[in-house]
């Protein structure tokens, strides 16, 4: 049996025929990881924002919350989240004890890679439903 001949150049085109491959699941795992990671902040914070709505309430003293008061909470509470990208919609009712409250956020999302494809934003919508107690 011939040993065989080493070419040159052979593994150089078969690292540059695979790496693009490579990379496109390397960054594509983390731009999912990093989509999920947002989504998870996002529920989180709409939690908390519809937390806060339940105990204050419209018997405090500064009466029922608003939509910027219920944003600023989840900035508070959450990282990485771009305040100009967020949208909380909170509902005009009485909010008297025992009333039901739905806080709605909207977020939209700007995937890394967007900025080579050309390509827009990904929208993630949470809804939190609470009892007002106070």
């Amino acid at each position: 049996m011939k040993p065989r001949r080493r070419r040159p150049g052979q593994s150089l085109v078969e690292f540059a025929m695979v790496m693009p491959v490579l990379f496109l699941v390397i960054f594509g795992t983390m731009e999912v990881g990093w989509l999920v990671f947002t989504n998870h902040q996002v529920a989180n914070g709409t939690r908390e924002a519809a937390r806060l709505a339940s105990v204050r309430g419209n018997l405090s003293s500064g009466g029922p919350i608003g939509a910027g008061e219920l944003k600023d909470r989840i900035l508070e509470t959450t990282s990485g989240l771009d305040a100009g990208a967020l949208t909380v919609s909170a509902p005009t009712s009485t909010w008297d004890p025992g009333d039901t409250v739905t806080i709605a956020v909207q977020y939209r999302y700007t995937p890394l890679i967007s900025s080579i494809l050309g390509r827009g934003s990904i929208t993630l919508s949470q809804e939190s439903t609470v009892i007002v107690h106070h």
